[in-house]
């Protein structure tokens, strides 16, 4: 029973694996089966993998389930892009277990557009009597196209054609294209070594034959990805116009009188052609092809005075540009029989100018022909030599002069030839020569002095000898003479003076005299000159001095309640002014001189206001009934009294300087007054007071108000039993109870609705 299960088991496991499984694992005899010993398989799980261009290996990885039983096995990666781990196992399963191995897969980066790429990788049985093997796919997408462009983008080629290089990076398949130019293809004179191509950094060379068009021409090169063909490098080709050098440069030539033979090399982008129009000039060869070749040119001799000018002309064409229209005409200059002195060669007098001193100087003469040179006899120079005074072709003529003893210039002229005199001569050129006289100048014309004595210094140039003076007695320079350049010293003493002072140096050399304007400052003095005013209670006060003098500041009078301090001093200052306190019924005044070293003085008044005592309130009145009043207010600069002698009526202190005044009922059946004596009790001398008058009625006055709308000015004043009634009134502005009431009155108060009378 046991094995019949065995076998049952064999059986089905060999029926799952029968496609992975040897023809040798098994053999049919009749209806039944005979399992063999021996048992292989090998299996993967994973065989079709897909990955995108960008992975992460740690994240993006694919794996497999190996399967492998009787044999060991082993993964052949297919690209270097793919990685496997592990690449090979042993068996892991048996017919009755299985224990898969993993293997994991990951790739690189794909950095190339397009098609996406494959690696077929084997898994492979590393059995010797087994041989099996099954692929595993691994595919990976394309990346994004781009086509960049690398360094320049513009190019600009000669007419005679020439190459370059563009370079671009890609990740794609790629074509060139060619902007047409004026209908016709650019690759029929432009050339590239590829037209298409994959991947990378790519350079590429382009070629362009000469420019046979005969005008400038251009194209733009694109370089497009296939899979995208809106992604492309751009590069802009310009090929010049077919161009012509002679020379160097195309450069004007002179040549002297005599015959001249002259070498070209004639670079051309096209062939050329050459001709000239005038008989003394030859060209050979007159044609030549493209690049470069050298051209012979050959003048007769120029027998004239007159210069010659001739052009050899150089045009260009070729197979499609047929019209031989651009080119050059090469200028070549003969000169005549010239003659040239100090650069001018036409009726310019060029001007030599010569120092004071004896000197020498050196012109150039140029020429082509025997001449001569002399000094004008009209001139009357004998401070003039020159030297040579004959010659051939080019020289330098040499002018020496004596020394110039005076400050004025002098002129004269030279003159060259060619011939036996200068009435007669072919050519003449003549140069003007002036000899500058001795200089004396001063760097400055006038010098400003402060009223102190000091020094200043002048630079003084001069080139003979000098003297410097002065007739002001309070200037003083050094030194007095020379005989080149220095620098004067000029001083000045003290201006004591109110007042600028003005004086001269005089600087003396030959003919000629400078005068330095010497400016001094004198004394001056500035102040505040307006009253000073001070109260009673004294203080300080101040005068402000802006001078550079001395000055002394004293009181008038001798004023002993005013000093000044500092009673003297030197420049600009403040004199401080202090006043006693005026202890005297009466204001003083005295006056503060400043006066200057110069003699000047000046006056400033110093007023002071008196002692004062004032009261808030000039007299009282109270009615007979008594009663207070006040306050009182009493201001003073000083101590004081307060002082009455009536009995019935009190003054008493309620705050500071204030007072009360209270008046007891009067029963005496008339009117009585009183004086408040306020004296001021510090002063040195004199008095001062104020007497205020009290009043206070008779207790039988009777005074009646009645109704009225507005009293200005209402009096009492009158005779003896005087009655007035005011009731509910408005406004009153003045009611005026002074005066000698009569005796007898009675005053009445009533309520406005006449219920209540109160007797005073």
């Amino acid at each position: 029973m046991k094995k019949n299960k065995i076998i049952l088991m064999a059986l089905s496991l060999i029926c799952i694996a029968f496609t992975a499984c040897n023809d040798d694992y098994e053999e049919m005899i009749g209806e039944r089966f005979t399992v063999q010993p021996e048992y292989n398989m090998l299996y993967a799980s994973y065989t079709d993998m897909w990955f995108s261009a960008s992975t992460d290996p740690t994240y993006d990885y694919q794996e497999s389930y190996i399967t492998a039983a009787g044999t060991g096995w082993k993964i052949t990666p297919a690209a270097n892009w793919v990685h496997i781990s592990p690449t090979s196992g042993n068996a892991n399963s048996t017919a009755f277990e299985q224990n898969p191995a993993i293997a994991r897969f990951t790739v690189d980066d794909n950095t190339d557009a397009g098609d996406p790429r494959v690696a077929i990788n084997m898994l492979q049985s590393t059995s010797s009597t087994w041989n099996y093997s099954t692929p595993i796919t691994v595919n990976q997408s394309p990346a994004s196209p781009y086509v960049n462009t690398i360094g320049e983008t513009s190019f600009v080629v000669p007419g005679e054609g020439g190459d370059f290089y563009i370079s671009f990076d890609t990740n794609d398949n790629w074509d060139i294209y060619a902007q047409r130019y004026n209908g016709t293809n650019a690759w029929d004179w432009m050339s590239v070594e590829e037209a298409s191509g994959f991947g990378s950094r790519t350079r590429l060379r382009l070629i362009l034959s000469p420019n046979d068009f005969g005008e400038q021409r251009t194209t733009t090169l694109y370089v497009r990805s296939r899979t995208n063909s809106s992604l492309q490098a751009i590069f802009y080709v310009t090929q010049l116009a077919p161009n012509i050098q002679v020379g160097e440069g195309n450069e004007a030539v002179v040549i002297g009188n005599g015959a001249a033979e002259l070498s070209f090399n004639v670079k051309s982008d096209l062939e050329w052609e050459a001709q000239t129009y005038v008989n003394w000039l030859s060209v050979t060869p007159t044609t030549g092809s493209t690049g470069t070749t050298q051209v012979k040119i050959v003048a007769t001799p120029n027998d004239g005075v007159e210069d010659r000018t001739g052009y050899v002309h150089f045009s260009i064409g070729g197979t499609t540009y047929k019209n031989w229209s651009q080119g050059f005409s090469l200028s070549i200059t003969q000169r005549g029989l010239y003659l040239s002195v100090a650069g001018s060669e036409g009726t310019d007098i060029p001007v030599v100018t010569m120092r004071s001193t004896a000197y020498t100087a050196e012109v150039p003469i140029e020429a082509n022909t025997k001449w001569k040179a002399e000094v004008d006899p009209s001139s009357n120079a004998d401070w003039l030599t020159i030297s040579p005074t004959s010659g051939e072709g080019n020289a330098t003529l040499k002018l020496t002069t004596k020394d110039n003893p005076n400050t004025t210039s002098r002129v004269a002229t030279v003159r060259v030839y060619a011939g036996d005199s200068y009435a007669t001569a072919t050519v003449s050129r003549r140069v003007s020569v002036m000899q500058t006289g001795k200089a004396l100048e001063l760097d400055q014309n006038t010098l400003y002095f402060g009223d102190k004595a000091s020094t200043m210094q002048v630079k003084l140039t001069a080139e003979a000898a000098w003297t410097a003076t002065t007739n002001d007695d309070w200037i003083t320079v050094s030194p007095t003479s020379g005989s080149a350049d220095a620098t004067l010293s000029v001083s000045v003493s003290e201006n004591k003076g109110e007042g600028l002072r003005t004086g001269i140096v005089s600087i003396a050399m030959g003919d000629k005299t400078l005068e330095l304007s010497v400016v001094q400052q004198g004394k001056m003095m500035v102040l505040n000159d307006a009253p000073l005013a001070f109260e009673s209670a004294g203080g300080k006060g101040d005068i402000y001095l802006y001078t550079n003098d001395t000055w002394t500041a004293s009181v008038e009078n001798d004023a002993n309640w005013l000093s000044v301090s500092p009673a003297s001093g030197k420049d600009s200052a403040h004199v401080a002014v202090t006043v006693l306190r005026n202890n005297y019924p009466y204001e003083r005044q005295a006056n503060v001189v400043i006066a200057s070293g110069s003699g000047k003085k000046y006056t400033i008044p110093v007023q002071q206001a008196m002692r004062y005592l004032r009261a808030n309130v000039s007299s009282f009145t109270f009615l007979g009934a008594g009663g207070e009043q006040g306050p009182l207010t009493i201001s003073s600069d000083g101590t004081y009294s307060l002082s009455n002698s009536a009995s019935w009526l009190s003054v008493t202190k309620s705050e500071e300087n204030a007072y009360t005044l209270t008046a007891q009922p009067n029963t005496e059946g008339k009117q009585r007054t009183d004086t408040i004596v306020v004296k001021c009790t510090d002063l040195s001398e004199g008095t001062l007071e104020l007497k205020i008058p009290v009043r206070q009625v008779s207790d039988v006055t009777d005074l009646t108000l009645q109704r009225y709308g507005t009293d200005v000015n209402w009096n009492i004043t009158g005779s003896d039993g005087f009655s007035v009634t005011l009731t509910s009134y408005s406004t009153d502005q003045n009611w005026n109870t002074r005066g000698n009431a009569p005796q007898g009155i009675s005053i009445r108060h009533r309520k406005q609705n006449g219920t209540q009378e109160n007797k005073k």
